[in-house]
């Protein structure tokens, strides 16, 4: 595994899997767990089946571990919720979110 095992283990308060922390250079996706807004439903699963195979993960949800947003657009719910918890308040646990555009 990568040493990105440990801190995202430390960070979510519970054990990661393994497999998604590779130190394989194919695996240029390993640590990754990544969601998209404003995407069509064949360009979501375009992202999804890329991110997957190179050792990342996919989530349709912006669940606690997400990572990377990929976003056309500001409007959306995911992009605001994201954008509130990556800049979280101090009674708040702030999430490390990166917010990219698709075609990155």
């Amino acid at each position: 595994v990568t040493p990105l095992w440990i801190e995202r283990t430390i960070i979510l308060g519970t054990r990661q899997e393994p497999d998604f922390f590779s130190p394989h250079p194919a695996m240029l996706f390993s640590g990754v767990v990544a969601t998209a807004c404003d995407l069509s439903k064949s360009d979501n699963e375009v992202m999804a089946a890329g991110v997957s195979s190179l050792g990342g993960q996919w989530r349709y949800a912006l669940t606690r571990d997400v990572t990377h947003l990929f976003a056309l657009g500001t409007g959306s719910l995911k992009y605001r919720t994201a954008m509130h918890f990556k800049d979280a308040a101090e009674n708040e646990v702030p999430l490390p979110i990166k917010i990219l555009v698709p075609h990155w």
